[in-house]
């Protein structure tokens, strides 16, 4: 038989997130679902109605900042899989201490192969004049080089994280640069 889709269900926060969402595929929602359910809690709320055969675990990410609720939920009973266009992430019921910083994330998780992401990239940024200023930079570029980077070309403040790619397990395979202006 083959390997069933795998979907990861991210909800995240800054602090102290608490609630219930439900996850809707083609016009058709879930029962409401916990934000911290246990992972057969979840299989229950999509199989009664919306999936008929599913798997869910829950996923442990220290990389992901502030306060998250994440599942890798496995399709066994969608022929063809799930097409991600078609689902949606209702979180109007989440809140947080904050509000405003709820975020529902859909990604399909691929097997990944044992390829590392290597190489460089290249990040264009604009000058208060309007001139376009490419940065190149490998992939093994610490924050604080682009920070520095970024410092010389704009003139102004700048802060930025580096982070693990959170969809994956292997931890060379992706990252995720945050740069953050001053307001």
């Amino acid at each position: 038989r083959e390997a069933p889709q795998v979907v990861r269900v991210l909800l995240t926060a800054s602090t102290g997130m608490e609630g219930y969402f439900k996850l809707t595929y083609r016009g058709f929602a879930s029962e409401p679902i916990g934000v911290k359910a246990a992972p057969e809690e979840v299989e229950n709320c999509l199989a009664s109605g919306l999936f008929e055969s599913v798997g869910v675990k829950r996923v442990l990410d220290e990389s992901i900042y502030g306060d998250y609720s994440a599942f890798d939920v496995s399709f066994y009973s969608v022929p063809g899989g799930v097409d991600l266009a078609d689902m949606s992430c209702d979180r109007s019921a989440v809140t947080s201490k904050w509000s405003g910083d709820i975020q529902c994330i859909i990604v399909e998780i691929v097997p990944s192969s044992t390829s590392l992401v290597e190489g460089s990239f290249e990040l264009t940024v604009f000058d208060f004049d309007g001139n376009e200023l490419p940065i190149i930079l490998s992939v093994e570029s610490t924050a604080y080089s682009l920070e520095q980077k970024l410092r010389s070309f704009i003139g102004s403040d700048v802060s930025v994280t580096k982070s693990k790619w959170p969809f994956t397990s292997i931890s060379k395979s992706g990252f995720i640069w945050m740069v953050t202006f001053p307001s």
